[in-house]
């Protein structure tokens, strides 16, 4: 969050802990726990599970060039 402010951007965003898949919002105190098979959770899983493999990917495409 802070390096978003450091550039002075402002998107809204949540985090998704994985083992208890707690969902954390900035400036509340207590994590959001959802019921792990409601449908609103599984989307939430997706797109963390997406963007970590993007990352991983990314990762990978920087070191191969290295």
């Amino acid at each position: 969050m802070s390096a978003l402010k450091d550039v002075g951007v402002e998107i809204p965003c949540v985090s998704l802990a994985k083992e208890n898949e707690e969902i954390f919002v900035p400036r509340r105190a207590k994590s959001i726990i959802i019921t792990k098979n409601k449908d609103s959770i599984k989307i939430l899983q997706y797109a963390r599970d997406e963007t970590h493999r993007f990352g991983v990917m990314y990762n990978r495409k920087l070191r191969k060039l290295n």
